[in-house]
């Protein structure tokens, strides 16, 4: 009887210290940006819209080994990155530099080299710059 109740004991114990554990595991939020795509929802309060001559329907943003890809609306732009948890660096941005008549002054010009961290929640991710205001709101593709 008593070898019954120490092993009930030991079990029960065994037991939350798994509850807490998968608790942990499911709370903690460590976004791995690598492989991922996002789609432009907005650039600060600017809601996207296909403008009329973009030659895509959506602007997206991908992330590679360690550069990542978008565009502007006309033109294709990429970079370098670093990410450490969820601060971020853009840099060594480069772009084509291609014409596209009557929408060059609406293009979507994500301002990446502001970037200094990033958020996700609900499939969204948002850019945030140093003073943690949303630089764009992408969703996931």
């Amino acid at each position: 009887m008593k070898k019954t109740i120490l092993l009930l004991a030991f079990m029960m114990s065994l037991t939350s210290l798994t509850s807490c554990k998968m608790i942990k595991s499911e709370t903690k939020q460590d976004v791995v940006l690598t492989g991922t795509e996002w789609v432009l929802v907005s650039i600060g309060d600017r809601k996207f819209e296909k403008l009329e001559g973009m030659r895509a329907e959506t602007i997206g943003l991908s992330f590679l080994e360690d550069s990542f890809g978008s565009s502007d609306g006309c033109n294709g732009l990429g970079g370098t990155f670093k990410q450490d948890g969820h601060n971020i660096e853009m840099t060594n941005i480069r772009s084509t530099r291609m014409y596209c008549k009557d929408i060059m002054d609406k293009l979507y010009n994500i301002p990446f080299m502001s970037v200094t961290s990033f958020e996700v929640k609900n499939n969204e991710l948002k850019l945030l710059d140093a003073s943690k205001k949303v630089v764009a709101t992408f969703k996931k593709k």
